[in-house]
């Protein structure tokens, strides 16, 4: 399981998140990424950088995903539902970066490692595949605009 990997790796951090038990859109999270990202993550054998390529690789592929359910989803939710969920998406963007680049920095203390970027490929792509899960919840009917406005965690 990732998060298994991901504590091996990031041993000092796992104290605090197994602690907690994974609320269930964390495990969706969990069981969304790729099968190519564990293959990859397998061929790795925890070498870290080879792991940080991994992980900016699965970005690329679930940052590809949200693009298309955000396309689907504005095209068929109402025009005023349209507009809400554009100016909910626009902050998020905005927010997605600088927070997992500070969570990165927080872990690790510096921006110059290859710790820093496996924290922050593993930040921005668990909240992308957070942010399409709840997008695809929001036009279900599942999720309201506020959990869209409020997802600001990475």
């Amino acid at each position: 399981m990732k998060v298994v990997t991901a504590c091996i790796v990031v041993a000092s951090m796992c104290a605090p998140a197994l602690a907690q038990q994974p609320t269930s859109l964390e495990r969706e999270v969990w069981r969304s990424r790729t099968p190519a990202y564990d293959s990859c993550e397998k061929k790795a054998s925890g070498v870290l950088r080879a792991i940080v390529d991994c992980e900016a690789q699965e970005f690329d592929i679930q940052d590809a995903k949200l693009n298309r359910t955000y396309r689907k989803v504005i095209a068929a939710i109402p025009r005023a539902r349209e507009t809400k969920l554009r100016a909910a998406q626009r902050s998020w963007i905005r927010r997605r970066d600088p927070l997992c680049k500070a969570a990165a920095l927080r872990q690790d203390g510096s921006i110059h490692t290859w710790m820093y970027s496996y924290l922050y490929w593993s930040c921005v792509t668990d909240a992308t595949i957070r942010r399409t899960i709840l997008i695809e919840r929001y036009a279900a009917g599942q999720a309201s605009l506020a959990d869209l406005v409020t997802d600001h965690r990475s």
